[in-house]
């Protein structure tokens, strides 16, 4: 039987939908009443959550670090073509998950069923906003600082009030006419 899930809110379940819990960037949950000092160390691991590994990656291995804070959604619905990997809950007669979102230097979104670890959906970044063909951007292209890749090194922020909920992401590219600039996504 599916369980029911309750909308995003300030309390339960709670929400990560910015860096560090909101934007006051307090970095703590006020509203936790589950874990406390005596019971964090008996915390087990779900499960191991693998991104893609760039190609071409000569020099780099499989270095796709996450850089970002991984942020996480309570009670979301998917389009149906996600649904397969998104559907332990049910909200208003429709499918549902938590999810668990993170993005990676090298552009990717990455998307998981945070109850069960089933991916529910990656891609790497569009980076449309910097003109046709642009990739992303390197060390060596002089806009990715000390990372390897450039793609997204920001947290993004969810706005779960709209209707679909949207992502919005920065990430940097590097145009087909060689110069790297930062591209605003909005992804749903």
């Amino acid at each position: 039987m599916p369980l029911s899930a309750q909308p995003c809110s300030q309390t339960s379940p709670p929400c990560v939908l910015t860096s560090q819990y909101g934007n006051l960037r307090q970095s703590w949950n006020g509203n936790e009443t589950v874990l406390t000092t005596s019971n964090v160390g008996n915390l087990t691991q779900l499960a191991t959550l693998t991104v893609n590994t760039p190609p071409g990656s000569a020099g780099v291995g499989s270095y796709n670090p996450i850089y970002a804070q991984p942020l996480s959604v309570a009670g979301i619905t998917v389009k149906s073509a996600y649904q397969s990997n998104c559907n332990n809950l049910t909200i208003n007669q429709q499918p549902a998950c938590n999810m668990l979102v993170a993005v990676t230097a090298y552009g990717s979104i990455w998307a998981w069923n945070a109850d069960t670890g089933a991916t529910i959906f990656s891609r790497t970044s569009v980076f449309g906003d910097c003109g046709p063909q642009a990739t992303i951007a390197k060390q060596t292209d002089g806009g990715a600082g000390t990372a390897y890749y450039g793609g997204i090194l920001a947290t993004p922020v969810i706005d779960s009030t709209l209707s679909p909920a949207a992502m919005f992401l920065t990430s940097l590219c590097k145009t087909q006419g060689g110069t790297v600039e930062c591209g605003c996504t909005k992804s749903t």
